[in-house]
């Protein structure tokens, strides 16, 4: 079930894009994005809960969110099992819950909701999903929204992951060269 958003809702939805954008620029670290997305997303889309999930060993786990119980946010949400989670990471655009609501999801008393990839189909590093306690519809440009919200999850943690190889590409040169015993020479082309 689909509807128009506001005037008011679309600038909203603009001004989170943008303030995501430069918090990602500002590299204050993927945890502190994360969880300001949380709740830039429930607001935007006026959703009970909103998680920003890591896929690690084969299951999603909470890294920020809104809304979910205390006793749900310390575990796997959605095992690598479930069709869902595998239908969410094949898919090129947002998904939305089945009838049947798995488990980890269920358990909060989620009904509805939209759940988008973040990073590539090759190589996913979470999903991004905003639910509802009913089964009330979203309107229609909630799912772009939601996909352009993990593109910049995406490339903030691409970065941080490229910066932190660099960093230890730079400790072991480092540590090559300040443990030799014999000199070194360069030579420029």
């Amino acid at each position: 079930l689909m509807s128009r958003p506001s005037s008011i809702q679309r600038l909203l939805r603009q001004v989170i894009l943008t303030e995501l954008g430069l918090r990602a620029a500002t590299k204050e670290g993927v945890e502190a994005l994360a969880g300001h997305t949380a709740h830039a997303v429930a607001d935007a889309c006026r959703a009970s809960l909103v998680g920003v999930f890591e896929l690690r060993e084969g299951a999603l786990h909470l890294l920020a969110g809104v809304g979910w119980p205390p006793y749900l946010a310390v575990q796997a949400i959605v095992c690598n099992d479930d069709p869902h989670l595998a239908k969410i990471l094949a898919a090129d655009e947002p998904v939305s819950l089945p009838d049947v609501v798995p488990r980890g999801l269920s358990r909060a008393g989620i009904e509805s909701g939209l759940s988008v990839r973040v990073g590539d189909a090759d190589a996913p590093l979470g999903v991004l999903g905003t639910y509802k306690l009913d089964r009330s519809g979203v309107d229609d440009e909630v799912p772009e929204f939601l996909d352009a919200v993990a593109q910049v999850l995406a490339r903030a943690q691409e970065q941080a992951h490229t910066e932190a190889a660099l960093r230890e590409s730079e400790a072991r040169m480092r540590a090559i060269l300040e443990g030799s015993a014999d000199g070194l020479l360069t030579f420029d082309k």
